[in-house]
């Protein structure tokens, strides 16, 4: 959903993902967002899978789209941090893997959006052995 833009308002007061132009309003919705995020995780090497949580599963089954493994945290239409949720690839290094993330995912989604991102998190549920099939999760 759009909301009309005053004509008195510079491009600079308006809301990050809510930008004008002189044809009209620009809003680029939270799915968007998450697409760039998970295109972009799925390319770092190391990362086999983002991972959901259950709720991420559920919405799912229900016929929204799969986005598991990514939450757009937001404050007065900012977006704050996107949450990535991983499963990695065992034997790698972990901290670097995170932070090839962390700087993968910030530049491809403010290029994309020129939306400034304050935070990319990066949650690690697991690693695999490639030759497994099952991701080994981290007991709490």
């Amino acid at each position: 959903m759009t909301t009309p833009v005053d004509e008195n308002k510079t491009q600079e007061t308006l809301p990050k993902e809510h930008s004008n132009s002189e044809h009209g309003t620009i809003a680029i919705h939270d799915n968007v967002i998450s697409m760039i995020a998970q295109e972009t995780a799925r390319k770092v090497p190391g990362v086999l899978e983002l991972s959901g949580s259950f709720v991420d599963g559920i919405a799912g089954m229900i016929g929204k789209k799969d986005r598991s493994g990514i939450r757009v945290e937001k404050e007065n239409e900012e977006i704050r941090a996107i949450d990535l949720t991983v499963i990695l690839e065992y034997g790698a290094h972990i901290p670097d893997i995170c932070q090839q993330l962390q700087i993968s995912v910030k530049d491809a989604v403010e290029k994309m959006t020129g939306n400034k991102i304050k935070a990319i998190n990066v949650n690690v549920a697991g690693v695999r052995d490639t030759s497994d099939k099952k991701p080994k999760k981290e007991t709490e």
